[in-house]
């Protein structure tokens, strides 16, 4: 949600892209859920509420954004999102993401594992390599990493896709 500080809850410019982009190529390739709808979507899993892909979902989605981006200061938000939202191998927020891929509190976390843990939100589960070349190659990240760290992050990467990276069997839902 690289738009998460501008918008209200619902990004309207998101929305317009992901119209275009799903038209064009005739299947759904990108979504325009904001941070703060998705935390309507955590609070319905936490009730094991079925995730329907509903166009009256989204209208309630919606509402309840506009709701809490009304009720709640924009850290806030990210903070609950941060702490609830999926992160692969049953892990639920990144404190928990932490101690079950790297045995580790957060903050304990080197920079290229921090990374790797919010990588996954946009794929818990699988590995998307053109994804995290894109985010490797942006300016900012980038210069954030030395190339030893960078060697790490990739390291990372090749053992999660092995199967290698879960250093204990943490199962606790938050």
């Amino acid at each position: 949600d690289k738009r998460f500080c501008k918008h209200f809850g619902i990004d309207l410019i998101g929305i317009f892209r992901a119209i275009i982009i799903n038209n064009r190529s005739k299947k759904r390739k990108q979504g325009a859920s904001t941070i703060t709808q998705q935390i309507y979507d955590i609070k319905r899993e936490k009730k094991k509420l079925i995730r329907d892909r509903t166009y009256r979902r989204k209208v309630k989605q919606a509402l309840y954004s506009l709701k809490i981006e009304l009720l709640e200061e924009k850290h806030e938000i990210l903070k609950y999102y941060l702490e609830n939202v999926y992160l692969g191998k049953r892990y639920y927020g990144i404190e928990n993401a932490a101690q079950g891929y790297f045995g580790k509190t957060l903050d304990l976390l080197k920079k290229e594992e921090i990374f790797f843990i919010i990588e996954r939100i946009a794929s818990p589960n699988k590995l998307l390599k053109n994804r995290v070349r894109t985010l490797l190659n942006r300016k900012i990240i980038k210069s954030s990493f030395s190339k030893y760290e960078l060697k790490n992050l990739l390291d990372l990467y090749v053992k999660f896709q092995k199967g290698e990276l879960c250093q204990k069997n943490n199962t606790k839902l938050v």
